[in-house]
């Protein structure tokens, strides 16, 4: 009858309905959850990486300026530079370590503490033997010890940088 064709239509319909309803609750709390992911860890990951990445690249820079000046003023300037760029990277890390929320992150975080302390320690032991006008052994030092815990730190900040952009293609 047409009143058994109008019920069961209207059955039908009500029920796609439903069903989409029902679907696009569960598929709107994951793009949330996504979204909150990326608001939270991957894009202020991604920031503090990169900025922590051009100050180092920055602070060696100075470095190496400072092992070329000329004068002890210009020497000086460049470590003040360097530890300037050094105390902003530490914020950086900071504001990175209040975002992690995975254990491989969290991991990662660790061994580029290791790698950056290693590098801080070089890096201050190269300037005191500019200070002490240790010159040649300044650089000897710079090539045996200061650039390889350079290259350490800048290769963990790097693949930190590296995951949370990883991680924020795949959220």
């Amino acid at each position: 009858t047409i009143k058994k064709r109008i019920i069961l239509g209207f059955t039908v319909i009500l029920l796609l309905v439903s069903g989409l309803a029902i679907t696009s609750h569960f598929l709107l709390n994951q793009i949330k959850t996504e979204a909150n992911f990326m608001n939270t860890d991957a894009l202020p990951g991604m920031k503090a990486m990169g900025q922590i990445k051009g100050n180092v690249a920055e602070i060696q820079i100075n470095v190496l300026r400072s092992i070329l000046a000329k004068t002890p003023e210009d020497r000086k300037k460049y470590e003040d530079g360097a530890a300037v760029l050094g105390a902003e990277n530490g914020k950086f890390l900071d504001e990175y370590d209040k975002t992690i929320h995975l254990p491989e992150d969290r991991e990662m975080f660790k061994t580029m503490a290791q790698a950056r302390d290693s590098y801080i320690t070089a890096r201050t032991h190269l300037f005191e033997l500019l200070t002490a006008g240790k010159t040649d052994e300044a650089w000897a030092f710079n090539v045996a010890t200061t650039r390889p815990a350079y290259n350490a730190f800048q290769e963990i900040v790097e693949k930190l940088l590296d995951w949370n952009v990883a991680n924020a293609d795949k959220s």
